[in-house]
């Protein structure tokens, strides 16, 4: 086995089904991508569309963009609209990277730079001291200042009060109160 024609590789006749099942057990046992889609496309079970989307999906997998990739493809994909079902998955794969070690080790890499994977550099206290002050301008100036852009309109109020008032069961509000008491109580006695 190994995929090529070689005469030392064949085994002689066998069925499609057979074939299938040669590359259901590779899978299992070495765990390649190609053998997956082998044995799934053989057997019938995937048509071409998803074979050529498991292809693809497969081989970007590991792949490693540049920064300008990431920069291109970003932009690619701004403004366009998700399915929910797209934004699940998202999540999901999201929280899957964050929660490795390689996700955890490059968050920590990243940490100092002051945002996940963009390439900063650490300011200066001239540049702080200018940020810093054309924030103050802008806020003096009203820009920071609700325009009415972000306003919630009476309907977004009422439907969040109604939220709130039924996710604050009795329990809750009793398990709230239990703990803002004690964080009084212990902030008085320090």
């Amino acid at each position: 086995m190994g995929g090529t024609n070689d005469p030392d590789n064949m085994t002689g006749e066998i069925t499609v089904q057979e074939h299938a099942e040669l590359h259901r057990q590779l899978w299992e046992d070495l765990d390649h991508w190609q053998d997956k889609v082998a044995w799934l496309a053989l057997s019938g079970t995937i048509g071409q569309e998803q074979i050529i989307s498991m292809k693809i999906s497969e081989s970007n997998k590991n792949r490693i963009y540049s920064s300008a990739e990431r920069i291109k493809r970003s932009l690619n994909l701004k403004g366009k609209p998700k399915s929910t079902e797209t934004k699940k998955k998202m999540s999901i794969s999201a929280k899957k990277r964050a929660n490795s070690e390689e996700g955890r080790a490059r968050l920590k890499s990243i940490a100092h730079l002051g945002g996940l994977g963009r390439e900063t550099q650490i300011m200066t206290e001239d540049q702080k001291e200018n940020l810093s002050k054309k924030a103050k301008e802008r806020w003096v100036n009203g820009v920071y200042k609700n325009t009415g852009k972000y306003k919630r309109s009476n309907k977004l109020k009422e439907s969040h009060s109604e939220k709130m008032k039924k996710s604050w069961t009795e329990e809750r509000r009793k398990e709230h109160s239990k703990k803002m008491t004690e964080f009084w109580r212990r902030k008085n006695v320090e």
